[in-house]
């Protein structure tokens, strides 16, 4: 097909974009199941925050490559009229449109169900203000065990009568300490650019591993925080028990769907509760990185940057004459 410059271009910018895509995923896939299993080594903190950067690396890589290299070199050196692109450049650039569209219209979806749950939680709730809880909480008239981070710029705590009336003072404070180490770490906005982020690796079974570890680490590192001492930490055991065995007495009639994807709540979805549990009341000593691997890793990159500054030029031409190759 000939496409004029300004269409080609597009079709080239999602081609090259797919293809730089797909070979990051290719490239980072390997070490995603080893990455999770690893991950129960470290602080939970900190394993939820690399899990998190290891799951943006491949779109970031490819979106680096695509700046540097794919875009820059069409438009320095094709020349401004109308060529013929080949059928495997306009397939892969529909692949590309739709690499993009499909996880944008999943965290449009989330952030739409989210906030449905919001203005019904103001409609029918009423905001309470408790001591030192800087997040605005929501109370829901309902018995239903509800205990909840939502929203992921602006988040809010929902909270049902139930769970008011069932936790103990020191066990309520506990929960939205925990709430409140969510907020502080943007958990939900992290969740957002997560889902919002093009399929991982082919296969799928890395990714789900690390998405679940991601889940678990994140949980794990909240309970930390809202931990505290001992009596926090037995305080928060109690309330997650007490969130169990209400969900479990809860009626079948009143209970309701899965929440939004962009809610955070105190039982941990996707978490075992036994874990959680024997976490809280036998604390482990905290692991730690040693400091030389992160010297080796902040070197290997440096290397690894100052390499391809020093390359460019070459880089920038074997980049180029690969999509002219795919165009024609």
């Amino acid at each position: 097909m000939n496409l004029d410059y300004f269409p080609r271009a597009l079709v080239m910018a999602l081609a090259s974009y797919f293809f730089a895509q797909t070979a990051c995923n290719c490239a980072a896939g390997g070490a995603a199941a080893w990455l999770a299993a690893r991950a129960r080594r470290w602080p939970a903190r900190r394993a939820a925050r690399r899990l998190w950067l290891y799951r943006m690396l491949p779109w970031g890589t490819a979106l680096a490559l695509w700046a540097w290299f794919c875009l820059p070199g069409y438009l320095g050196w094709e020349p401004r009229i109308r060529e013929h692109t080949s059928a495997v450049a306009l397939l892969a650039a529909v692949a590309g449109l739709a690499w993009l569209a499909a996880p944008l219209a999943r965290a449009g979806r989330a952030l739409w169900q989210t906030g449905r749950l919001l203005r019904q939680a103001r409609r029918c709730g009423r905001v309470l203000a408790l001591e030192s809880e800087a997040t605005p909480v929501l109370q829901i008239p309902s018995h239903y065990p509800l205990l909840a981070l939502a929203g992921s710029w602006r988040p809010r705590v929902l909270i049902s009568t139930g769970v008011m009336e069932t936790l103990s003072g020191a066990e309520l404070r506990a929960a939205m300490r925990h709430e409140a180490a969510h907020r502080g770490a943007r958990d939900n906005l992290k969740r957002l650019l997560w889902l919002g982020l093009p399929p991982a690796w082919p296969g799928g079974r890395g990714a789900r591993e690390l998405e679940r570890e991601w889940a678990r680490q994140t949980e794990w590192a909240a309970d930390d925080e809202a931990a505290g001492d001992e009596a926090g930490r037995l305080a928060l055991a109690a309330a997650l028990l007490q969130l169990a065995r209400l969900q479990q007495m809860a009626d079948k009639n009143i209970k309701i769907g899965g929440l939004p994807g962009l809610c955070f709540s105190l039982s941990g979805a996707g978490t075992r509760l036994s874990e959680r549990v024997n976490r809280l009341l036998t604390p482990a000593a905290a692991a730690s990185t040693p400091p030389g691997w992160n010297i080796a890793g902040a070197m290997a990159m440096g290397l690894a940057c100052l390499a391809m500054g020093l390359a460019y030029l070459p880089l920038l031409h074997g980049f180029h004459a690969v999509m002219e190759a795919l165009a024609r």
